[in-house]
């Protein structure tokens, strides 16, 4: 039986750590040497899902595990303490009560500048809005190749609960690629262009838009 809260959590966390999703399934007892190895994950997942109302055994339902040990994973997660503990969890529930949007435009060959302004305009919009905004021209330096920019930047993109379409998106075939990606899973597709416009807004939308707005988010506007 699938559980949303939990699915959605799962990738905020994945964003937040700035991890592979599979990190949190993941049954081994590697720890490393950072706060964000694969226990630490897990210990912040189960502490945040406790937060969310839900029992240890939902949490191990849901990872297929039979049961979690929280003292043991809190121990080994170099040597935070309950405060350090509460104020991660609370930068994680702050983060999953937002909605998740991923920008999406043209970037290759463009001036960077123009590519980074236009990006950062849309961002602060959206941020303004109340939206927790993924910027990939924040995640990649100048300079990365087509190839592994869309290899970096797509597992991050399925994480996100919606993406927004920039004006010159139909130009880009990363973007094309993007919102194809988003479309098959479902995720909301909305484009800046109509938000600005106010033919849109983020909890509905109106049909004067001059785009379907398709996703799992939009209700219609009066």
């Amino acid at each position: 039986m699938r559980n949303n809260k939990l699915e959605r959590l799962h990738r905020v966390i994945s964003l937040y750590a700035k991890v592979a999703p599979d990190m949190i399934f993941d049954r081994s007892r590697r720890t490393g040497g950072e706060l964000f190895s694969s226990r630490g994950v897990k210990a912040l997942f189960a502490l945040s899902a406790i937060k969310l109302g839900y029992k240890p055994s939902d949490i191990a339902r849901f990872r297929g595990i039979t049961q979690i040990d929280l003292r043991g994973m809190k121990k080994l997660a170099f040597g935070l303490d309950g405060e350090d503990w509460e104020n991660l969890t609370k930068q994680v529930l702050s983060m999953f009560r937002k909605k998740i949007v991923y920008l999406a435009g043209k970037v290759s060959g463009l001036d960077s500048f123009l590519v980074k302004t236009k990006f950062k305009e849309a961002e602060d919009v959206l941020t303004e809005l109340g939206c927790f905004v993924v910027n990939p021209t924040k995640i990649l330096p100048e300079g990365t190749s087509w190839n592994h920019a869309m290899r970096t930047l797509i597992p991050v993109l399925i994480c996100c609960d919606s993406i927004c379409m920039l004006s010159d998106w139909e130009q880009s075939e990363g973007a094309k690629l993007e919102y194809d990606i988003a479309m098959r899973l479902g995720i909301e597709i909305f484009f800046f262009e109509d938000l600005v416009a106010g033919t849109i807004c983020l909890n509905g939308y109106s049909r004067r838009g001059s785009h379907e707005q398709i996703g799992i988010g939009f209700e219609k506007g009066r």
